[in-house]
């Protein structure tokens, strides 16, 4: 049976003495597998010493011997292939000799035929500059998504089985042995590492994994999520209460099947999702194309990392040294995952781009979305870090899984239904996969060398940038003198209209008074008459107050009269010694606020609203530096005077007296911090701690005298911008 079970092996099936009744049960089974193996003899014909064999006598009896091996063994000997005269082997036997004759008699046969044409590889994703028509074998990307979306029965398991039979660079049924009892999570490496059973040479190979750059759907691990997640994939059956030999293999569905069952089972589901035309060409083979191909191609990848990943062995014993070491994979491991630069280091998405307030959370989540029994995958196993990467995966993935398989789709409602119960609604899940999805891409920057021609149009658009920043510096330095001009003749006009408020119009009776005493004014008065003295304190407010000469401007406009015709009397003192104040002082504002309940326990200062009683009509620029004013208040005060403006203001009937100490050491204060940031020393001009003038003089300093830290919107939009 020996060039019977060569041809078995080179399609990765057992040989006749590995063969069940189950794997050729169905009706014509034997005859395609005659069939199959003729037309490989074709290609390939059998060679003795470098020379065919001869198809009349040798190559004739041995194909008839092969059909008597079957029907006298009794896994095959009922087989319904066997009934009636079996017309089938003879036209086989005859077409296969005719065959080979005439390509000896050509001159085609020379020993090393190779039938690699016959086979199409699948790669991971094409080109973009590459046009696929629908005729042509899509990508493994577009395969995978497909198989997502579908209802195909173990749909999640096939997925699984699949995308990691190509990260493995393997042949299509050595993922039946794939055993998590050889799992580890390499820290280091941030990748997780199993051993591989290389079935065609009995030995084991070590396999590594890590996350896909780019796509969701041949990430290993977003598939293990989600087999895991939606077809409780870490939860196996006991035998006697404990568990079995068989409960710790990767994919169950293989288990109780042969090796050639598994790679048929891939090789049906590759073949159904692509075009019909293609359906002959594609096999389980064609991952492994697919993966050798792709190391082939790219430049970094070298011809020992090749042989190690894919399982090959060098001639001398230089791949003891080499193959099971993890640094040599991982090189094509990246390579294979997207990574363009593969020799930078990556980093796997992250729970803790959420913050440490949200990990025990997690961790909840975690164990209910990922049901097990299996001890090493619990809080404390040795692969507890592994669930928290397929975990932090498949959140980092869920708004793209969202947007194209639907939230219909098993994976999504899964894990939308898991996270509702711990406490997170859609709109909160959608946030943790864009932080999660940013941070992981921020993290993954690749550092690539360019060409020339991707140099120059860099050097260019960053030409075209640093204009641009420019430009804008110059538009916002413009705005910055309009706001303050405006900000300026909005001043003006408020204390205008609240001046002009303070004055009623003067009424017929009072006009009439004004214009009785002018009379008496002009009058010739006597000589010997004295003047009445008056209080020292009231000649000097009439002598430097100019509130009180603005108010006899307004009271001479509105009524008529001349100026010096308006007598200093108690009506015109008592306008311009008004309590209202233009820019009442910090204390003022400060007691106003306790006194109006403003400051509760969560109440920022630049968040109070200015109090009517001091600032009865302001306007938006006013406003502002009112705002501007809070923001030194908030960078000065001591969390002692804090705390007892606070209390005070939550108090029923506060006591005063303790705030008005501590808003004079507050003043004082917020008058040194102001003088210290402008770089001036403390003089008599500058001790007046006013709220418009605080405000304007900290609006100069500008905000980086209130924030020191750019915070993470920044950095994102530097490295990719929102989406």
């Amino acid at each position: 049976m020996k060039y019977f079970d060569s041809f078995q092996q080179s399609i990765d099936e057992p040989c006749f003495a590995d063969l069940t009744a189950e794997d050729l049960s169905e009706p014509q089974a034997i005859q395609l597998k005659f069939h199959d193996w003729a037309c490989s003899m074709i290609r390939n014909p059998p060679m003795f010493q470098n020379k065919p064999v001869d198809p009349e006598t040798t190559l004739k009896n041995y194909f008839g011997l092969v059909k008597t091996r079957f029907m006298e063994d009794d896994r095959f000997k009922d087989h319904v292939d066997f009934k009636g005269d079996m017309a089938w082997h003879s036209a086989y036997k005859t077409e296969l000799i005719k065959a080979i004759n005439d390509k000896i008699n050509k001159g085609g046969v020379d020993g090393d035929i190779d039938d690699s044409d016959m086979h199409v590889a699948i790669m991971r994703k094409h080109l973009s500059c590459i046009d696929v028509n629908e005729e042509d074998v899509p990508d493994l990307v577009t395969l995978m998504g497909k198989l997502a979306a579908s209802s195909i029965t173990n749909n999640y398991q096939l997925r699984a089985l699949i995308n990691a039979t190509f990260i493995a660079d393997g042949r299509p049924g050595e993922g039946k042995f794939f055993n998590m009892r050889s799992w580890n999570y390499s820290n280091g490496h941030k990748c997780l590492t199993g051993s591989w059973k290389d079935i065609k040479n009995c030995t084991e190979k070590l396999a590594t994994f890590c996350n896909d750059f780019d796509q969701w759907e041949t990430d290993v691990y977003d598939s293990f999520g989600d087999y895991w997640s939606v077809e409780n994939g870490l939860v196996r059956k006991l035998v006697g209460g404990r568990m079995g030999l068989k409960s710790n293999f990767a994919f169950p569905m293989c288990q109780d099947r042969t090796d050639g069952w598994t790679a048929r089972i891939i090789a049906s589901t590759l073949s159904n999702l692509v075009p019909a035309c293609q359906k002959k060409k594609v096999t389980g083979k064609s991952l492994r194309y697919g993966a050798t191909t792709s190391m082939h191609e790219h430049p970094d990848i070298t011809h020992t990392e090749l042989l190690a990943v894919g399982g090959w062995w060098s001639k001398d014993n230089s791949s003891h040294y080499t193959v099971g070491r993890v640094a040599i994979h991982m090189g094509p491991m990246r390579a294979l995952a997207g990574y363009c630069n593969v020799r930078k280091a990556h980093v796997p998405p992250r729970l803790g781009a959420l913050g440490e307030v949200e990990l025990p959370l997690m961790e909840t989540l975690a164990d209910k979305l990922y049901l097990t029994n299996l001890n090493q995958f619990k809080v404390g196993g040795h692969l507890r870090p592994l669930i928290r990467i397929v975990l932090a995966t498949n959140i980092k993935n869920f708004n793209k899984k969202l947007a194209t398989l639907g939230i219909d789709n098993a994976s999504v409602s899964r894990l939308i239904s898991v996270a509702g119960s711990c406490g997170i609604p859609l709109e909160r899940l959608k946030e943790m996969s864009s932080t999660i999805d940013d941070d992981f891409r921020l993290q993954n920057i690749q550092g690539i060398e360019l060409g020339a021609g991707i140099e120059r149009l860099l050097e260019h658009n960053n030409t075209l940038m640093t204009q641009m920043v420019s430009k804008i510096s110059e538009l916002n330095a413009t705005i910055k003198t309009q706001n303050q001009r405006i900000g300026c003749l909005e001043t003006l006009q408020q204390q205008s209209k609240i001046s002009s408020s303070m004055i009623p119009l003067a009424s017929p009776q009072a006009i009439n008074r004004v214009r009785l005493l002018q009379d008496a004014a002009e009058s010739p008065r006597p000589q010997q008459r004295p003047k009445l003295a008056q209080p020292a304190q009231v000649q000097q407010q009439q002598q430097r107050s100019p509130l009180r000469d603005y108010a006899v401007g307004i009271l001479q406009r509105v009524t008529g009269i001349r100026r010096d015709a308006i007598p200093v009397n108690e009506e015109v003192t008592a306008i311009a010694s008004s309590s209202y104040d233009a820019s009442p002082s910090i204390s003022r504002v400060i007691i106003e606020l306790v006194k109006a309940h403003q400051l509760g326990p969560n109440v920022q200062y630049i968040d109070t609203t200015p109090p009517p009683s001091l600032f009865p009509a302001i306007s938006s620029g006013n406003r502002n530096v009112y705002k501007w004013a809070m923001k030194v208040i908030k960078k000065v005060i001591t969390k002692e005077q804090d705390k007892l403006f606070r209390s005070a203001s939550n108090a029923k009937d506060p006591d005063l007296t303790a705030v008005v100490s501590s808003c004079a050491e507050l003043e004082r204060n917020i008058i040194l911090w102001v003088l210290e940031k402008e770089g001036v020393k403390e003089n008599s001009r500058n001790n007046k701690a006013l709220v418009y003038g605080i405000g304007n003089r900290a609006k100069k300093l500008g905000e980086s005298h209130f924030s020191d830290l750019k915070g993470f919107e920044d950095l994102r939009n530097i490295f990719g911008g929102k989406k």
